[in-house]
């Protein structure tokens, strides 16, 4: 799971406020987590996640949606089995 918490002035807690989870438990879903900034070009920051022990592994990317965050992937890339693809993303 990869738990994002929102910051600001007297907003922030313990309690997650998106939690995104992975389709397979063994994926290692949230190994690396980056934000590479506005990938869509909607002028919201998004987020990039890997799981690197899919096989295929595979990389997640969420398209930031403002007030309302879908945790649905947007986007998922797969890698070739066993190359170990989204150890790391940035």
């Amino acid at each position: 799971h990869v738990y994002v918490y929102f910051g600001g002035p007297g907003a922030f807690d313990v309690v997650p406020d998106v939690v995104f989870a992975g389709t397979v438990a063994t994926s290692r879903f949230g190994t690396a987590v980056s934000s590479p900034g506005d990938v869509d070009g909607d002028g919201i920051d998004d987020l990039v996640v890997g799981a690197p022990a899919s096989s295929p592994g595979q990389v997640f990317v969420f398209f930031g949606g403002g007030p309302i965050v879908d945790v649905t992937a947007d986007v998922v890339l797969d890698g070739v089995s066993y190359d170990l693809f989204g150890a790391s993303v940035d």
